[in-house]
């Protein structure tokens, strides 16, 4: 690239993050602000109980408010927590108001047809951006909120925030009609397909599940909150894994006749679900040219690798000890939602491979 090319291209990245950061600090100060003054007795309550001392709502709780909703919404983790971890909301509906603030603040480059290092320079720099800009806000806001030390400054959240915004401008630009590679073609067909049958499924779940707790209003609200993660914990049964819950959740969901950890499904269904991801992944490379077919095959099984990562980390909780007794966490395991798809990717791309030339033996 020429220099003033990118130089421009520089100027254009700060711009997109400063505009995506000043729409989502906007829409969060107004949401904050809400839950600040009206929910935060009632949100007291849930987490410490109700003889816990109230807190009175101030300029200083709506800061910290502000500065959770912000770091929650990249998927940051902040604030030492009774079991030892940090606070840790991986609701993947909070990536809606990034995904929105990005749209609207890089709308000239997503129109392009080609996918090039313009573009990736562009992400780059305003992936920067946005993550530096949020460090500083969450430096000026932490302190405790609600019995939480908020302190989302850890040196970690930076790299995590850069990372987290590259994946939604890159998810942004996987769903406009772009000229990607062949892999990465396959890597968005693959998510498509996974990710849309997790949606059906999840969504008839969930209905059924929550159905008989009677009240339409909570059904909708639960099902428009929770659908987006059931829907990636069932993308990663598709691979064989389950959901890692803490032992006093398993208890709880026992209790109220409720498994979201997909582990006790019977062992055909599971296995059904593995020949299916196993065909889809089949079928994916076949498509794939002759052409540059190792490395487009590399690049199909690191990408869909890295955003099953990706989503492994976004949709992962962490919230202690909830009302002081009953320890919240659960996720899908990094090492699987990456080694395990990258695993199954290259063991099918070389059975593929096999398979061709045993076909052009035949036909010779």
């Amino acid at each position: 690239m020429e220099a003033n090319i990118v130089k421009s291209n520089i100027i254009e990245g700060i711009r997109v993050g400063i505009v995506a950061f000043l729409i989502c600090f906007v829409t969060i100060v107004f949401s904050a602000s809400i839950i600040n003054y009206v929910f935060l007795d009632e949100i007291n309550t849930i987490m410490n109980g109700s003889l816990s001392d109230a807190p009175t709502p101030t300029l200083g709780t709506l800061l910290l408010m502000v500065s959770v909703m912000m770091n929650l919404s990249v998927f940051n983790s902040g604030g030492m927590l009774q079991n030892g971890g940090s606070l840790h909301i991986g609701l993947l509906i909070f990536i809606a108001l990034p995904v929105i603030a990005f749209m609207i603040a890089n709308r000239r480059d997503n129109k392009k047809e080609r996918f090039n290092l313009d573009d990736m320079l562009i992400y780059s720099v305003s992936s920067v951006v946005y993550a530096a800009v949020l460090y500083l806000f969450s430096f000026i806001a932490k302190g405790l909120l609600i019995g939480i030390k908020v302190d989302f400054t850890a040196p970690l959240n930076i790299v995590m925030t850069i990372i987290i915004i590259m994946f939604i401008q890159f998810f942004i630009g996987l769903n406009y009609k772009k000229d990607f590679s062949p892999g990465i073609k396959m890597t968005r067909l693959m998510l498509r397909v996974l990710l849309g049958a997790g949606l059906i499924i999840g969504a008839i779940g969930l209905i059924y599940v929550l159905s008989r707790f009677g009240n339409i209003a909570v059904l909708i609200g639960a099902v428009i909150i929770m659908l987006p993660n059931v829907a990636t914990y069932i993308m990663f049964t598709f691979m064989g894994a389950s959901i890692d819950f803490g032992e006093q959740l398993y208890v709880l969901m026992d209790k109220f006749g409720i498994d979201i950890s997909f582990a006790t499904l019977p062992l055909i269904v599971r296995i059904g679900f593995i020949v299916i991801f196993f065909a889809l992944v089949f079928y994916a490379i076949w498509k794939i040219q002759k052409e540059r077919f190792i490395e487009e095959m590399i690049l199909f099984a690191t990408s869909f690798s890295i955003i099953s990562l990706i989503l492994a980390y976004t949709t992962r909780m962490n919230l202690g000890f909830v009302k002081n007794f009953l320890d919240v966490q659960f996720g899908i395991n990094y090492i699987f939602a990456f080694v395990v798809p990258f695993t199954i990717i290259i063991f099918a791309g070389l059975l593929v491979v096999l398979l061709k030339k045993i076909l052009i033996v035949v036909k010779s």
